[in-house]
């Protein structure tokens, strides 16, 4: 018997660690590269000749002149244009003496224009309704004069 070799294939030599297909990735990444920049030139031409193309034209609008005129008055008898109101004062007799002071001398500041006010509430749990009323006072640099 006769010894026999087994074949050994032939294959490339084993690639070295440092060697990569840099040359071949990169070209292909170029080609990626230059059509998407081509393709999105061609989509901004062809965004920008649709814009100018569909936008509405301006339509000049002509100025009218009109006359403008007030309508006219209602005539209202004095008898119905105020109505009569049936209010009675008990101040006096449920011993509410208020005078409302808003310190305004001068310059008006604030609280001179804000007011006074009242508030109805039961303050003491009695069932009754207290009134509370408020009311501003002179500023410091008039009392002191």
């Amino acid at each position: 018997m006769s010894e026999t070799k087994p074949k050994q294939s032939e294959s490339t030599p084993p690639l070295d660690d440092h060697e990569e297909f840099v040359h071949e990735d990169d070209t292909v990444i170029g080609h990626a590269l230059k059509w998407s920049a081509i393709a999105a030139v061609f989509l901004v031409v062809a965004g920008f000749v649709a814009y100018t193309v569909l936008k509405p034209k301006d339509e000049v609008v002509q100025a009218v002149n009109t006359e403008v005129v007030a309508p006219e008055q209602r005539e209202v008898p004095a008898e119905e244009s105020v109505p009569e109101s049936k209010f009675t004062d008990i101040t006096a007799a449920a011993g509410i003496d208020f005078s409302h002071n808003n310190g305004a001398i001068g310059d008006k500041l604030l609280p001179e224009s804000m007011g006074n006010g009242v508030a109805f509430f039961d303050f003491d749990a009695d069932v009754d309704l207290d009134l509370l009323f408020t009311n501003g006072t002179w500023w410091p640099w008039v009392l002191e004069k």
